[in-house]
């Protein structure tokens, strides 16, 4: 979900068969292939310096920015925003308890239960959806939990179009559970015997679960036309904006203790950051409510231990954050490209 890093870093580079000069020899050789002319090579991101770890920011500025590691230049950077971030734990304290929530978190209006009920049997088809307990309401969106540290504003600009300031809530729905999103264009190409690339400007590719199709492209000699084959199917992201609510016990300064939630989005945040920069202030979501403390830790441990520690902040990075100068920073960077590498290999075994 997040680009701290290059994507060349992340790749496990078998010397054996690629160097990373090939490897990224091929990536910009990939990326020259695309037709997208309206993609620039600079784009401008937004970073939230002030909720920032410092490690990422000194990812930022080697990675994003090309410049080489400079102390001076990191401290200048991120410390002014962090001294903003440090006083907002005690100016801003950001508690959603139950009597909160009812202003957080809305439900849709009845008259739109038809549409509601469309979007649910569209997400029946997923086995994510089944197996997690969610609802669908209409939730703050400066009250959201972003644990991304930047947004890509010319993507989001773009996204704000598709949208008017006066939207009707079942133009919301619409523009939030985007289920007719045109796909993207995902390229690949082989990079050794056993390993493909793939990538596409948009950053929403990914492997899908590997599964037994049945083919015919190599079945001339099969009488019923198709041969089963294992794929890895290349897919993108979810086409709409969802969050996951948790929460935990706080001790109240009368000795007592409060249960307070947390609502930490995590799929949608460019099109969260252009409705919010529309001036429209909540927003359909979908919303998982994890039944186990094992389900929590599925669904957000992929983030990073500090981050994880900002997801159940007294004031996480939120959403209104981005919108706030004195901890944001605008820079232009290079475009990057998202690339994953899918890689194979046959072993003989007996049973």
């Amino acid at each position: 979900m997040t680009e701290e890093k290059s994507e060349v870093e992340k790749f496990t580079v078998n010397e054996k068969n690629f160097s990373k000069e090939e490897v990224i020899k091929t990536i910009k050789t990939v990326a020259k292939e695309s037709t997208d002319q309206s993609i620039s090579e600079m784009e401008e991101k937004i970073f939230l310096l002030g909720f920032m770890p410092p490690g990422e920011v000194n990812g930022l500025v080697v990675s994003e920015l090309g410049e080489s590691f400079n102390l001076d230049r990191v401290k200048k950077l991120w410390v002014p925003k962090s001294q903003k971030a440090n006083s907002l734990f005690v100016s801003d304290t950001h508690m959603i308890d139950d009597e909160t929530m009812k202003n957080v978190v809305k439900d849709v209006d009845q008259q739109y239960s038809s549409k509601l009920e469309i979007i649910e049997n569209q997400l029946k088809s997923n086995p994510f959806w089944q197996a997690n307990k969610h609802v669908i309401k209409m939730v703050k969106i400066d009250s959201l939990i972003t644990l991304q540290n930047n947004v890509n504003l010319d993507r989001a600009n773009k996204l704000s179009k598709k949208i008017k300031k006066d939207a009707t809530t079942e133009e919301l729905l619409d523009y939030t559970f985007d289920f007719n999103r045109k796909s993207p264009t995902i390229r690949s190409h082989l990079i050794s015997n056993n390993a493909i690339l793939f990538s596409t400007d948009d950053h929403d590719v990914r492997p899908g679960k590997i599964e037994v199709r049945k083919i015919s492209k190599y079945a001339e000699n099969n009488e019923n036309g198709t041969i089963p084959a294992l794929v890895i199917p290349i897919v993108e992201g979810e086409s709409f904006i969802y969050c996951v609510r948790t929460y935990n016990y706080q001790q109240m300064p009368d000795g007592t203790s409060k249960k307070v939630y947390f609502l930490t989005l995590q799929n949608g945040i460019h099109r969260a950051y252009a409705l919010r920069s529309l001036g429209i202030e909540y927003m359909p979501c979908l919303i998982i409510d994890p039944l186990t403390a094992g389900e929590t830790n599925m669904l957000i441990g992929n983030w990073s231990p500090e981050r994880l520690q900002q997801n159940a902040s007294p004031r996480p990075p939120l959403m209104k954050d981005f919108f706030n100068p004195e901890l944001t920073e605008k820079f232009k960077v290079s475009k990057t490209t998202r690339c994953i590498k899918v890689e194979w290999k046959i072993e003989n075994f007996t049973t």
